[in-house]
């Protein structure tokens, strides 16, 4: 939890700098998933932002929306969301 919450106070900016390894984010193409997009994800949406919360066993996998909030579209703690 102290990842996510250290996540919550950091602006995107520096979320974008960081390496991957430590909280920074990855830009996963939609065809990357091993899974089904839910329904309300719109057709405009071409790739997903994932970022690590749990050393390296979890990631939350998501987008920002136009009002610039990340919007949780999973939550992979088993690593099988997306080929790595």
């Amino acid at each position: 939890m102290v990842r996510l919450e250290d996540l919550s106070r950091t602006d995107w900016n520096e979320i974008q700098l960081r390496p991957k390894e430590q909280g920074g984010s990855e830009k996963i193409p939609i065809s990357a998933l091993n899974c089904n997009l839910p329904n309300s994800i719109s057709d405009d949406i071409e790739s997903l932002l994932s970022i690590r919360f749990a050393n390296t066993s979890g990631r939350i996998i998501g987008f920002r929306g136009s009002d610039g909030l990340f919007n949780v579209v999973y939550i992979d703690i088993s690593l099988s969301v997306y080929r790595h």
